[in-house]
């Protein structure tokens, strides 16, 4: 996929076949990512090599940087609960970068065994250097993560959740988890089902 991503012209489309690609990629330029729902699976490598810095180094499967209309859609990211070998794992994220991100599954973004380690991200946004993105966040479906389903971060960012479905752990002493999280960014929040949100004690909240 990565050669594929290198290959495309600005602007273009990527068709990723029906399969199951074990594989992590960078997507640096605008560009259509599009697979055929349910039979194109891409799966977390054990241990991923690539990383953005928030400044924390954060460890996504796909990640998406520098560049203001990528759209992903109709595939599946499964992080395979490899989160004990990768420290802030994250599914899907998009760093100082705009598009659509639609129609995807996203799971196993935790470790193994579920934990309370504070990562596991499924899908995350993060806007840094000042420029003025969007993003859309549509009919998604989010479950098996450790941490946050949906989780859209920065001044100057624009964001559009609606139709997703984010499917947490049920109740649980283990860890808080958050269903949609959104801070500093200009948000229309619609649609959306999130459920199975449930931590106890009470002194922290889901």
């Amino acid at each position: 996929i990565q050669r594929a991503v290198d290959a495309v012209n600005v602007g273009g489309t990527v068709n990723v076949a029906p399969g199951t690609y074990i594989n992590e990629f960078t997507i640096e330029k605008d560009l259509t990512m599009v697979g055929h729902g349910a039979s194109t699976i891409i799966q977390s490598p054990t241990t991923l090599t690539q990383s953005f810095t928030t400044p924390t180094v954060n460890k996504p499967i796909i990640l998406v940087r520098n560049t203001d209309d990528v759209v992903l859609s109709d595939f599946v990211v499964d992080g395979l609960g490899h989160g004990n070998v990768n420290n802030r794992f994250m599914g899907v994220a998009y760093h100082n970068a705009g598009g659509e991100i639609s129609n995807l599954t996203v799971t196993g973004i935790r470790d193994t065994p579920f934990s309370g380690t504070q990562h596991g991200l499924a899908i995350y946004a993060i806007n840094q250097d000042g420029n003025a993105r969007t993003l859309d966040v549509l009919d998604n479906t989010v479950t098996d993560f450790q941490k946050n389903g949906i989780t859209l971060v920065g001044p100057n960012l624009t964001v559009l959740v609606d139709g997703n479905t984010v499917t947490g752990a049920g109740p649980t002493t283990t860890i808080a988890q958050n269903g949609i999280q959104i801070y500093d960014a200009i948000a229309t929040i619609s649609n959306n089902t999130v459920s199975d949100m449930s931590y106890t004690p009470g002194n922290w909240v889901s």
